[in-house]
């Protein structure tokens, strides 16, 4: 992950945008639900793109885009190869599994296939709160 990216949310100004860091920040489980969502959405859907993702998994555009830079940041999905345009009319990358990604699950055993989701659920979490804090450290 980059040096420079923040730990928490930033503002540039007083009122609506601090008032958005700060619910941001306060909900850390929405935050973690949301980034294992789309993870799950690049790892078993179609090649999407990051605003297609939020339509999916029924998350405003303006909170799923952080999370997707996040977990580009930390090497939990790549951006894929093609670059349709997302629905805002701009072109956009699709989203796909980093290769990383993909050997840790298939380490732990799991499928990709829908037969245990549940398991699926935990191991993206699992995965990602790991190296939410390895970032964490990383920048200390």
């Amino acid at each position: 992950m980059a040096d420079n990216y923040p730990a928490t949310a930033g503002f540039k100004s007083l009122g609506a945008s601090e008032i958005a860091a700060r619910i941001v920040d306060r909900d850390p489980e929405r935050r973690l639900n949301t980034m294992i969502s789309i993870t799950l959405v690049a790892l078993i859907g179609t090649p999407m793109v990051g605003d297609e993702i939020a339509l999916t998994i029924h998350e405003g555009v303006l909170y799923v885009r952080p999370r997707i830079s996040e977990l580009v940041a930390l090497g939990i999905l790549v951006k894929g190869p093609t670059r349709p345009a997302s629905i805002c009319g701009r072109m956009a990358s699709v989203l796909q599994p980093s290769n990383d990604l993909l050997d840790l699950i298939e380490r732990r055993g799991i499928q990709l296939d829908g037969s245990d989701d549940d398991a699926l659920w935990a191991a993206v979490g699992s995965i990602i709160l790991a190296r939410l804090e390895a970032a964490k450290h990383q920048r200390m």
